[in-house]
């Protein structure tokens, strides 16, 4: 399957939108968020963000608390379920191909994911988009 075109601009966008102060908080967290970016929809590691930065992995972990407010790794799956509510939306992909696309191992996890992060399925998030944009619909349901 092939890069969307929306991923890379779209997820800056996204990530200014919900913290929109993180650049202020320290400088590297945008070069945090550069390497998750770059290297989407592949799952990338604290540990190779680390090496590429010459930093330790605790320091990745402080500056994601410190800057975003939250861990690496749910930065890392909130970027995903933006992501699948922009494929539910733009795409006719099924469950599966999405979840196959954001490097899920199942369709079971990203439904977990949804549920952890917006207290919504997949499937709801579909039906509610009908009426709301991806942004909207993560702004309005995402527990912060």
């Amino acid at each position: 399957m092939s890069r969307f075109s929306f991923a890379q601009d779209d997820l800056y966008r996204f990530v200014e939108s919900i913290f929109p102060l993180y650049y202020a908080k320290h400088k590297r967290a945008a070069e945090i968020t550069d390497c998750i970016i770059n290297n989407f929809p592949r799952k990338i590691a604290e540990d190779e963000i680390a090496a590429e930065l010459k930093v330790t992995k605790r320091w990745i972990q402080k500056i994601c608390l410190t800057s975003f407010l939250i861990t690496f790794t749910r930065l890392k799956r909130i970027l995903r379920i933006y992501s699948a509510l922009k494929l539910l939306n733009e795409t006719n992909l099924d469950m599966m191909g999405i979840s196959v696309y954001l490097y899920y191992s199942d369709e079971t996890n990203m439904a977990r994911d949804f549920k952890l992060e917006l207290n919504i399925s997949p499937t709801q998030a579909r039906k509610m988009m009908m009426n709301k944009t991806p942004m909207e619909l993560f702004m309005n349901k995402w527990k912060k």
